[in-house]
């Protein structure tokens, strides 16, 4: 029988920590330039039941480009970015990078290439009153 626990690989799993835990790989549903968005259009001019981007691409070659942002971009032209969540202030008083992010960036600047990330970006995770 499948056993979903032993096949998923959480985001500290694959990117882990930095070095204090004050930088983390949260997620990876951040759309860049924007995410793709699904309209009526697909609906209608899907011929499965699933959508997802074989389906997505295969109208777009018949209909066009199809994004709801109407930013005439295909599909394989829309990228994700990894949200790093930040339980600490990302920068300095004087607006420089913490040494502690900048090593955390680099360590994993790699591995998000390999996995087609076009970048990062920094998600507030403090809690209040810090």
């Amino acid at each position: 029988m499948f056993n979903m626990s032993e096949t998923t690989v959480t985001f500290s799993e694959k990117y882990g920590k930095s070095k204090n835990g004050n930088f983390i790989v949260e997620d990876d549903t951040v759309g860049v330039p924007h995410m793709y968005m699904i309209t009526e259009k697909h609906l209608e001019h899907n011929d499965s039941m699933y959508l997802g981007q074989e389906q997505i691409e295969s109208m777009e070659r018949e209909h066009g480009t199809m994004c709801g942002y109407k930013c005439g971009m295909p599909y394989s032209e829309h990228k994700h970015a990894l949200a790093i969540l930040c339980k600490k202030k990302p920068a300095s008083k004087t607006g420089k990078t913490v040494k502690e992010l900048r090593e955390y960036l680099e360590l994993i600047k790699d591995k998000s290439k390999e996995n087609e990330f076009e970048g990062f970006v920094l998600v507030d995770g403090m809690k209040k009153n810090e």
